[in-house]
């Protein structure tokens, strides 16, 4: 019986020992399974983080440039009506001849010109549909200058020195070219609903 007792001894002591190595390797299972997910919990964060900063990015990136293109359309828009709006305003001066207010357009033109001149002896240039139109004019005003037909203008005229030099521009077409620099801003806005 001692040595049955003793086997039985050794057989408790070694089911003790196996069952205390198979709780101590479970346990050690269990922080590696737990640190294991605690790390791919962490990994799959940080990788989820960046794919949404990423996808940040790429999101303002594309709204940036959608942004651009749309100011871009906005700009040649308000840039093909503003030159719409002026290839229009030069299709009506070419018929300004006929309006009733084209003599007194000319006269004032003529009278600004010759202001600028002061007592300087000029020359008028000027389109040849004008010439009795400005024979009139100059016979009311007390200013002397030659007057020669030979520019083509949709109205108005040149002034020039003796010697050539133009001294100034006073065509409807010259008028609309200066208007169409200073006006550029209210016709943007305009057309931007401001």
């Amino acid at each position: 019986m001692a040595y049955e007792d003793l086997v039985c001894s050794m057989e408790a002591a070694s089911e003790q020992k196996n069952h205390e190595i198979l709780e101590k390797a479970n346990r050690e299972a269990a922080d590696i399974l737990r640190d294991s997910e605690e790390r791919a919990a962490s990994v799959i964060e940080c990788c989820l983080q960046e794919s949404r900063q990423a996808a940040e990015v790429e999101r303002n990136r594309l709204s940036y440039l959608a942004s651009e293109e749309i100011k871009t359309r906005i700009a040649e828009v308000k840039k093909e009506f503003y030159s719409r709006a002026f290839a229009d305003a030069v299709e009506g001066i070419r018929d300004i001849r006929e309006k009733e207010l084209y003599p007194s357009l000319f006269k004032n033109l003529l009278l600004e010109a010759v202001r600028e001149t002061g007592d300087e002896q000029v020359v008028i240039h000027i389109d040849p549909r004008d010439t009795e139109l400005c024979r009139k004019i100059l016979e009311e005003i007390p200013f002397e200058a030659t007057v020669i037909s030979d520019i083509i203008t949709g109205g108005g005229l040149l002034i020039s020195r003796a010697n050539g030099n133009i001294l100034t521009y006073n065509t409807a077409e010259s008028r609309l070219e200066q208007a169409k620099e200073h006006l550029k801003l209210e016709v943007y806005t305009g057309l931007a609903g401001e």
